[in-house]
C-alpha cells in the first residue's frame, strides 16, 4: 500500500474502512483538488510522468485516459501558477517528467517553466483542435494499439446540457486506461476527417464507439465499417447505462463481478474532472466506473449495485482490509451506494465514548492494556478487577466480544490462572487471543517454567501453549507475545535453546508457525540470533511473514547512531530491513536507548509504524523531541505523524499504532497536535489517507492523561486505556494500576 498524506480539508464525515471516500464533504471539491485526491489514493508504482491539464475545460483531457495506465492526472489554471497541492503533489511521486495536454492557448508556456523549476523534464500532446490533441496521444502513447475508443468531442448542437460532451468519455477513461486502447473524436453526424486518416494510417481493426445514435449516429459508424473496420457500440438509453455497457466489457454485467467499484459524478458541469482523474485509479484496481447524476444514483447505477449485494463475497471486506468502493461523488450519494451494495452503513464519526471495563452491572472495574480485531468489534485487555462473580483480585486476560464480557487466562477445570504480570494481543479476525501467564497448567499438565505463552481460541474455549524454543522445549520468562490475522502464526521473547552457545541468559525474539510446526528466531545476516534488549515488544504483521521491532543494536550497515532504531524481519527469507531511516538510507541520529516500546505493522508488512527521538527521518523536517513515524516500505518512504509543529513532541511510552489495512495509525501526544488548546497527555488518530488527527480521549470534564496503549481498527475505531474518567458515571475504583479503564471510540 502507498501512504499518501494529503494536504486536504479535514474531512466532517466518517470513512469506513471498506471504502475510499475522496470527496470528504457535501460540497464538491475543487478541479485541482479532485485531481489531486484521486493521485493520493492511487498507489502507481512510481510514476515517472505526471499528466497536467487545465483546469476549467474538458477538451484536451478527453482521451488522456491511455496515459494513465501508469501516470495521473493533475489539473491547473490555463495562466498558473501551479496550485500548491499540486506542487507538493508532484514532488511526492518524485516523477521526472510531465506531458501536458493541449496547446499553449490550454495550458500557458508558465506552467512548462514552473515545471521544468521543479526539475521536470516537459512534452505536450497538441494539435489544432481536440481531434488532432487526442490523434498526438494516440499517436505517441498507444502506437501499437490496434483497436481504439470513439467518443464524442461536443454536445448536441443547440444543447443546454454541455456536459453532453464529455459524459459517455467518463466511463471510456478506465478502459482505455486499462486495455491500452486509445480515445479518438468525432463529430456526430460525420466522422471527423484527421480521425479517419488516423484509423486508416495506424491499421486500426476495430473501433468501440461509446454511447448511442444520438451521440455518435449510425452514418459515422458505417463510415468506418467502410474502411473495413470491425465496430461495437457500448451503449444504453443514458450515460449511466453506457457506463454499465462499459462495466460489462471489463467482465463485470453487476457489481457482484466486480472486486472494487468506482463511483463518479456524471451530471455536474465539472463532473469531466474527478471522471477523468478517476481512470488511473480504476484501470489499477481493474474497477468499473459508473455514474451518479446530480443529485442522485440514476435506478439504472442502484440495480447494478443492488445486484452485487446478492453475492455474499462482494460486501465482505477483504481479509487484508482493502477497500472495496471509491467515491469521488459527496458523502450522501456515497453512504447510498455502500448500503445499496449490502455494505454495513457508516455510523456517524466520534461520538462518546464506551467503557468496556466493567463488572456486571456496569460500573468502570479498572482495565489497561487494549488491543483490537480488525472490525473493532473484539477487544482483549488486562483487568484486576471484579468483571466477573469469580474475578479473584489478580490480573486476568479478558475479551469483551458481542456476546460479553469473557475472562481468557482460566485452567481446564474453568478457575482463574494463578498469575500475576499478564500480556494479551487478539488476532485481527477476532477469534484468537495470544496472552502470557505464570500458571503453567493452562493447557493441561505442568510446564515447569516461570512464564509461558498460549493461544486461547474463542470459539471453541480452548487454550494451547505456543512458546517454544528452537529445541521444541518451553521457553522460558516468555513475554511480548503476538500473533497474526487468523491465529496461525504467533511470536514472542523469551529464553530457550537457539541452537549454539550464546554465552548468556538471553531474551530471544521467536516466531512459531503453529500449522507446520517450524519455529525460529531472529537473526542477523550472518545467522547471530538478536537479543531482545530495551524493553523492545515485537510486533507480528498480519499475514505472518514479518516481525516488526525495535532495538539499540546496530544490526546492519547504516545504523551508526548510538540509540534505538526500529527493524523488520522477514520470516519467510530470513532477512532484515533497516525501518527508522532518513532519505539517505542511514538510521537517523537518534541516541535515545528507549523512545517507545510500541510498534505498528500493517497486514501485509507494507507500512510500519514507530516513535523515534532521530530529528532527520524525513528530509527538511527539523523534528525536535519524540515524534511518531509512519514508514511506507513500497515507496521507501517516511511521514511524520505528529502534527504540523516538528517540535510538539510525544510522551515516548507510549503506543504508535497501526490498523491492519495501513489506513489508521493511533498514537500518544503530551503537546495536542489538533491545536485545540486542550491540556495535558491524549491519545490521537491520524488518517493515512488524508492527514487528518483527531482527538480521542476527551472525557465530560476534558480530563485526559496518557495511556499505556492505544490500538486502531481498520474502520479508526480507537480502544485505549485511561486515568481518567472520559465517561459520564461511577468510575471510583482501585483496580487496574489504581484507575485505569478500557475504552472505545467511534470509527473514523
Amino acid at each position: 500500500m502507498v501512504v499518501a498524506v494529503l494536504g486536504m480539508p479535514a474531512p466532517s464525515s466518517s470513512q469506513p474502512s471498506d471504502t475510499l471516500v475522496i470527496v470528504k464533504d457535501e460540497a464538491p471539491l475543487s478541479n485541482v483538488d479532485i485531481a489531486v485526491a484521486l493521485s493520493q489514493a492511487t498507489p502507481l508504482p512510481a510514476p515517472e510522468t505526471v499528466l497536467i491539464g487545465r483546469d476549467d475545460d474538458f477538451a484536451d483531457a478527453l482521451a488522456s485516459g491511455v496515459m494513465q495506465s501508469r501516470s495521473p492526472l493533475l489539473l491547473v489554471p490555463s495562466a498558473g501558477p501551479l496550485p500548491e497541492t499540486v506542487v507538493e503533489e508532484v514532488r511526492r511521486l518524485g516523477s521526472t517528467r510531465a506531458v501536458i495536454l493541449g496547446g499553449e492557448a490550454a495550458v500557458q508556456p508558465a506552467i512548462d517553466q514552473e515545471l521544468q523549476d521543479l526539475g521536470l523534464a516537459v512534452e505536450r500532446r497538441a494539435g489544432g483542435s481536440r481531434f488532432e490533441t487526442a490523434i498526438d496521444i494516440a499517436r505517441n502513447d498507444a502506437a501499437g494499439a490496434d483497436t481504439v475508443i470513439l467518443a464524442r468531442a461536443f454536445p448536441a448542437p443547440g444543447a443546454t446540457d454541455l456536459t453532453q460532451g464529455f459524459a459517455d468519455s467518463i466511463a471510456a477513461g478506465g478502459m482505455s486506461a486499462e486495455f491500452g486502447w486509445p480515445v479518438l473524436l468525432t463529430q456526430t453526424d460525420t466522422l471527423t476527417e484527421p480521425t479517419r486518416a488516423y484509423l486508416a494510417e495506424a491499421g486500426i481493426t476495430r473501433v468501440e464507439i461509446m454511447g448511442g445514435t444520438a451521440a455518435i449516429s449510425a452514418a459515422v459508424e458505417q463510415q468506418i465499417r467502410d474502411m473495413g473496420i470491425t465496430t461495437e457500440r457500448l451503449a444504453g438509453n443514458s450515460r449511466a447505462e453506457t457506463a454499465l455497457a462499459v462495466a460489462d466489457k471489463l467482465g463485470a454485467p453487476t457489481a457482484a463481478e466486480a472486486d472494487h467499484v468506482v463511483l463518479v459524478q456524471g451530471q455536474a458541469p465539472d463532473a469531466w474532472a474527478g471522471g477523468f482523474a478517476a481512470a488511473a485509479h480504476a484501470a489499477l484496481l481493474d474497477a468499473p466506473i459508473v455514474l451518479a447524476t446530480g443529485d442522485t444514483l440514476p435506478p439504472a447505477t442502484l440495480d447494478w449495485l443492488r445486484d452485487g449485494a446478492t453475492d455474499p463475497g462482494y460486501a465482505v471486506v477483504p481479509a487484508d482490509g482493502s477497500p472495496v468502493l471509491t467515491c469521488v461523488v459527496v458523502p450522501s450519494l456515497c453512504e447510498e451506494a455502500r448500503v445499496t451494495l449490502g455494505l454495513p452503513p457508516d455510523s456517524p464519526a466520534g461520538g462518546p465514548l464506551e467503557l468496556l471495563s466493567t463488572d456486571p452491572d456496569g460500573i468502570a472495574a479498572g482495565g489497561y492494556a487494549p488491543s483490537t480485531s480488525a472490525d473493532g468489534r473484539t477487544v482483549a485487555f488486562l483487568s484486576d478487577g471484579p468483571l466477573s462473580p469469580d474475578a479473584d483480585g489478580a490480573l486476568h486476560v479478558w475479551a469483551h466480544t458481542a456476546d460479553g464480557l469473557v475472562m481468557i487466562d482460566r485452567t481446564p477445570d474453568g478457575s482463574p490462572a494463578a498469575t500475576f504480570d499478564p500480556e494479551a494481543q487478539v488476532s485481527a479476525d477476532g477469534r484468537w487471543v495470544v496472552f502470557t501467564s505464570e500458571d503453567q497448567t493452562l493447557a493441561g499438565g505442568d510446564l515447569g517454567q516461570l512464564r509461558s505463552a498460549y493461544v486461547h481460541d474463542l470459539q471453541t474455549g480452548d487454550t494451547a501453549h505456543v512458546s517454544i524454543d528452537g529445541t521444541g522445549a518451553p521457553g522460558n520468562y516468555v513475554g511480548s507475545p503476538s500473533i497474526d490475522a487468523d491465529g496461525s502464526v504467533v511470536s514472542y521473547v523469551s529464553q530457550g535453546d537457539v541452537g549454539q552457545d550464546a554465552g548468556c541468559a538471553c531474551y530471544w525474539m521467536w516466531w512459531h508457525d503453529l500449522d507446520s510446526g517450524e519455529v525460529g528466531v531472529v537473526r542477523t545476516p550472518d545467522g547471530a540470533p538478536v537479543e531482545a534488549a530495551g524493553g523492545t515488544r515485537p510486533k507480528l504483521s498480519g499475514d505472518g511473514t514479518a516481525l516488526v521491532f525495535m532495538t539499540a543494536t546496530g544490526l546492519l550497515p547504516g545504523d551508526d547512531n548510538d540509540g534505538a532504531d526500529t527493524y523488520l524481519y522477514d520470516i519467510t527469507t530470513g532477512t532484515l530491513e533497516l525501518i527508522s531511516v532518513g532519505p539517505d538510507g542511514h538510521a537517523g541520529t537518534t541516541t535515545d536507548f528507549n523512545p517507545s516500546s510500541e510498534v505498528g505493522v500493517s497486514h501485509d508488512a507494507s507500512v510500519v509504524t514507530f516513535a523515534s527521538t532521530a530529528g532527520d527521518l524525513v528530509a527538511g523536517d527539523g523534528a525536535e523531541s519524540g515524534q511518531v513515524y509512519l514508514r511506507d516500505r513500497s515507496t521507501g518512504t517516511t511521514v511524520r505523524l505528529t502534527g504540523p509543529d516538528p517540535a510538539g513532541g510525544i510522551y515516548t511510552e507510549a503506543t504508535a499504532g497501526l490498523s491492519t489495512n495501513g489506513r489508521w495509525a493511533v498514537f500518544a501526544s503530551s503537546n495536542d497536535p489538533t491545536a485545540t488548546g486542550r491540556f495535558g497527555c491524549g491519545v490521537f488518530r491520524f488518517s493515512v489517507l488524508d492527514g487528518t488527527i483527531t482527538r480521542i480521549d476527551q472525557g465530560p470534564g476534558d480530563s485526559n492523561n496518557c495511556p499505556i496503549r492505544a490500538d486502531v481498527a481498520d474502520d479508526g475505531t480507537v480502544v485505549t486505556d485511561h486515568f481518567a474518567a472520559l465517561h459520564d458515571g461511577n468510575d471510583e475504583h482501585q483496580n487496574a494500576l489504581g484507575g485505569y479503564d478500557v475504552y472505545r471510540s467511534g470509527p473514523g
